[in-house]
């Protein structure tokens, strides 16, 4: 499996605003969705040489159209990122911050100890919800958790990415500007 993560913050100095999909009345959705499927297409050219995707939907999960593998999008405070699998790829990233672990551990009938013990619960749900698969990893980020499921885990791999450019197009992207480089963790 092979995952990007980016800043929102940073890719936005980098982005020219207008290439932004406005899809939904909220402006931190909207920079959600076009970030979220930027990245898709980034993975898409560099991991499997797919040029020109067309991103589709079917029941609101994104897919690509006649592609060999699978991805899922997730974003969580100043993080974003994508998953690729060869199919059923689930992923999920959640900021630890402080929660309130009594009313939580009586909610889902599980006692969690510290917020990284829910957060790692919370991410993996959310990631075998994706995948539709139990086969799960956990890790830590810097301050995020992250979870990953899909039927093969052997070589999780990170990149980070970078765009080298002001006022970049989203909607015409040119690779050439774009940096991903692998992340050691």
């Amino acid at each position: 499996m092979k995952i990007i993560v980016a800043e929102i913050s940073e890719i936005l100095m980098c982005v020219d605003k207008s290439s932004l999909t406005l899809k939904f009345q909220s402006y931190k959705r909207n920079v959600e969705y076009s970030l979220g499927r930027f990245l898709v297409k980034c993975g898409a050219k560099a991991f499997y040489g797919k040029e020109n995707c067309q991103i589709t939907e079917i029941r609101q999960k994104p897919f690509i159209k006649y592609a060999k593998f699978d991805f899922s999008i997730s974003h969580s405070d100043n993080l974003i990122g994508v998953a690729f699998a060869d199919k059923n790829a689930g992923f999920d990233t959640e900021k630890i911050k402080s929660r309130n672990l009594e009313k939580l551990s009586k909610r889902y009938g599980v006692n969690f100890e510290t917020e990284k013990e829910f957060y790692k619960f919370w991410t993996s749900y959310e990631a075998k919800y994706k995948s539709g698969i139990d086969n799960v990893k956990t890790f830590e980020f810097g301050d995020y958790m992250i979870s990953v499921s899909s039927e093969k885990l052997d070589n999780i791999d990170l990149y980070g990415l970078k765009i080298c450019e002001n006022n970049f197009d989203l909607n015409n992207i040119d690779f050439s500007k774009v940096e991903i480089e692998k992340i050691v963790f």
